[in-house]
């Protein structure tokens, strides 16, 4: 009895342990330290927040180099488990600006790549998004990850099936017909 017992909470332990070691997780540069909470911007108080460390991100709007620094206008969205952006409706929740200390190349940090920023949530800055006033929260990046563009495979999809029929061309017949071969 006591073997069975045994026997049982070893096969629920291994269960736990390899249900959790397939969990996804953050890549490593994107983790953060156990105390940190990380709170989508759609649902945190800017003020009361300043200072505080976050990981938000979504898809680039506009990446502008300055003499010092450069700054990523991004179109925010909440994260996965892998915090990696969600924006299948495209409806972005807000903006923010993220800024680094050092130049970022635009051409690859480009219009709709998804990228994620953790940083110091620094303060916030008055500015237009065309004729409208925006408070667009500022972010001192200390990492980030540009994310690879998602490609549009469908892993359901399968062409590599193999059907031959003898009525489909270029199959050629010869029907004997006063010698003519015929060819479909």
């Amino acid at each position: 009895m006591i073997k069975l017992k045994s026997l049982a909470i070893f096969v629920i332990s291994l269960t736990f342990l390899i249900l959790t070691s397939c969990a996804a997780k953050p890549p490593l540069i994107l983790q953060l330290d156990n105390e940190q909470v990380v709170t989508p911007l759609s649902q945190v108080d800017i003020e009361s927040s300043l200072g505080q460390t976050v990981r938000w991100g979504g898809t680039i709007i506009e990446t502008i180099n300055k003499k010092d620094y450069s700054q990523i206008i991004i179109l925010a969205y909440p994260l996965d488990n892998e915090a990696r952006p969600i924006n299948f409706e495209r409806d972005g929740t807000r903006r923010f600006i993220a800024k680094f200390d050092y130049f970022i190349e635009p051409n690859t940090y480009s219009k709709d790549r998804e990228i994620t920023i953790i940083g110091k949530l620094d303060r916030i800055e008055q500015s237009k998004v065309g004729e409208f006033d925006y408070e667009f929260p500022i972010i001192t990046v200390e990492k980030h990850l540009l994310w690879p563009i998602r490609s549009n495979y469908d892993p359901y999809y399968n062409d590599n099936y193999y059907y031959w029929n003898p009525y489909y061309y270029p199959v050629h017949h010869n029907l004997g017909h006063h010698g003519h071969h015929y060819s479909h």
